[in-house]
């Protein structure tokens, strides 16, 4: 089962490198308090290594995911019962 991080952006990339706001980007994350989940590759986890003081993380199974992804998005409809 493929494995996943969840990054969640905890500090404000004002006044840092550019290159970590670019990360920031990188990995999904525009705005502090937003959370992104990344494939848990070798080079995403240099990505949040490199803003490491600006992120929280953990570990998360796909299914894990796919129920918070669920439990986010909005319908644009009612659903109708008879």
């Amino acid at each position: 089962m493929a494995r996943y991080l969840k990054v969640t952006q905890e500090r404000s990339a004002i006044g840092r490198l550019a290159v970590q706001g670019v990360t920031l980007r990188g990995l999904g994350i525009t705005k502090r308090g937003r959370t992104a989940y990344v494939e848990d590759t070798p080079s995403n986890r240099g990505m949040v290594n490199a803003v490491g003081h600006l992120v929280s993380f953990e570990e998360v199974t796909q299914k894990e995911r796919d129920a918070a992804l669920s439990a986010t998005r909005r319908r644009s409809y009612e659903v109708l019962e008879d």
